[in-house]
């Protein structure tokens, strides 16, 4: 029998070999072999042969190992890829798997394949990887899969397919992942999940998907990762979530969508992250996010959500992070994250807040993290980082703030690093901080100080000033009584 193309064009492979411990991986190019005299060349040149020995991590020429295999029967070719260098036969046909039929891994990415035969896998029986990413499939046979029912891993990326037959995974119990993103798919068929119930991890990233059908995840109880970032949804309908009770993290970034319904995320039981980021979101229904009890990552960030009310989180105790950067929020009710007691970082940045309440961020005692640059801020009110007793960092940058009140940071006994940069401060107090043994750098860059208390000098002891008024950029404040004429215009001392 005759290889075609394809074959010839193929480098590099692992041959298992009969009653031997290791497997070893093979580089050795194929395109210097005619057809059947593909096996005696592995046997006759072995010698020009590296072998990769898994077990002692270390390549060699071994000359000894290829005087052993007399015949086909000696070894097993488990691995075959394409080096994607040169182009190979467009169309793939059952040659591959007729030959060699103990395939576990095939990989022909980024190889120009247009076309894919309906028989062209049927050999490869125990078929556990494919790899055809990166090509120019514009479609799938709807039995393609039929008889490789060991199938794992499914990469289907960047090709030109608008949709995938319903048949397509009948009989592909173990698949586990599939990947098809990045191709121009506006709908799948309602039933084509109904017999993976061991997927785990589905993307169908960059696509052109409208809606998310609920038939599609009926079977899924195993799914942990769900990517649907870019496409077009519009809209999260409820309950369409519901059958996915082992889902972890899901991904619905970049979508355009516009409403949540408020069972929109009914069922998520196990999820722990929530990626909504980069949407048209404007409002959050009460209770939106009520059944996910053990989330503990929400991104809403770059969204056009107004304003964030007592309910909109409902009880989440167990949250570690939650992203609104870059919403359209003015107004934050007092109660808005009074039961978020595990939140380790809450990022407000670049929204509109006008004023912070007092007592908003109360309960948050396991804070470290508080973002609230580029918002609207022109005074901070008293009692407004009260509570942050674990807090590290504190934002405050590109606001409008004018003055700093008596003791509004004398809560914030661990605070390491506070940016104060790009705002209209004329004066800094000592009463304002309080005794902040650990704060490490203030950031005051962009300001219009002309004035420091020197019984900061005291109340921070190890911080240092960043200032961008030369020379003294980056300076301590130990050094305050020496420079401080230098470094501020119109500099005058300031006692307490």
């Amino acid at each position: 029998m005759k290889f075609k193309l394809i074959f010839v064009q193929f480098i590099f492979l692992i041959l298992e070999l009969n009653n031997a411990e290791e497997s070893f991986y093979c580089s050795f190019d194929t395109r210097l072999v005619d057809g059947d005299k593909f096996l005696s060349y592995l046997r006759n040149h072995g010698y020009g042969c590296v072998l990769f020995d898994k077990k002692h991590g270390e390549d060699s020429e071994n000359e000894e190992l290829f005087k052993h295999l007399q015949d086909e029967s000696d070894f097993e070719v488990k691995y075959i890829t394409s080096t994607g260098e040169n182009s190979i036969n467009p169309v793939i046909d059952s040659s591959i798997c007729q030959k060699f039929e103990n395939l576990e891994f095939i990989d022909i990415q980024s190889s120009s394949i247009t076309k894919i035969n309906s028989d062209s896998l049927s050999g490869c029986k125990i078929l556990e990887i494919l790899n055809l990413g990166e090509n120019e499939i514009s479609s799938i046979p709807d039995k393609l899969f039929d008889r490789n029912l060991r199938l794992s891993h499914v990469n289907l990326a960047q090709n030109n397919l608008t949709t995938l037959p319903e048949n397509l995974f009948a009989n592909n119990h173990e698949l586990e992942e599939l990947n098809i993103n990045n191709n121009e798919i506006n709908d799948l068929p309602p039933n084509i999940f109904k017999s993976c119930s061991k997927l785990k991890y589905l993307k169908i990233n960059n696509n052109k998907i409208e809606n998310l059908n609920p038939n599609w995840f009926e079977s899924l109880k195993n799914l942990e990762i769900l990517f649907s970032n870019n496409n077009k949804i519009s809209e999260i309908n409820s309950k369409v979530f519901n059958e996915l009770t082992g889902l972890k993290s899901l991904y619905l970034n970049g979508n355009g969508i516009k409403t949540l319904s408020p069972e929109g995320f009914l069922g998520l039981k196990a999820l722990s992250r929530l990626y909504l980021q980069e949407n048209e979101i404007t409002y959050l229904p009460e209770n939106i996010f009520q059944d996910l009890e053990n989330l503990v990552d929400l991104n809403l960030s770059s969204n056009k959500i107004g304003f964030i009310s007592t309910d909109s989180f409902g009880n989440h105790s167990e949250l570690w992070k939650l992203n609104l950067q870059s919403n359209d929020i003015k107004i934050l009710d007092p109660n808005s994250f009074k039961s978020m007691q595990s939140l380790v970082e809450l990022n407000l940045a670049a929204n509109q807040i006008l004023e912070l309440p007092e007592n908003v961020f109360e309960n948050l005692r396991n804070l470290m993290s508080l973002y609230l640059g580029n918002n609207k801020l022109e005074t901070l009110t008293v009692g407004c980082f009260k509570g942050l007793r674990s807090l590290t960092t504190l934002s405050l940058g590109y606001n409008n703030l004018i003055d700093l009140p008596e003791s509004i940071f004398t809560p914030l006994s661990n605070l390491e690093f506070l940016h104060l940069d790009q705002n209209n401060l004329t004066t800094i107090h000592s009463d304002s901080f309080g005794y902040t043994a650990k704060l490490q750098r203030i950031y005051l860059k962009s300001n219009l100080v002309n004035a420091v208390d020197e019984k900061i000098l005291r109340l921070a002891p190890k911080a240092t000033l960043v200032v961008d008024v030369a020379p003294c950029v980056n300076y301590y404040v130990a050094n305050i009584r020496q420079r401080l004429s230098k470094c501020f215009k119109n500099y005058k001392p300031r006692t307490v």
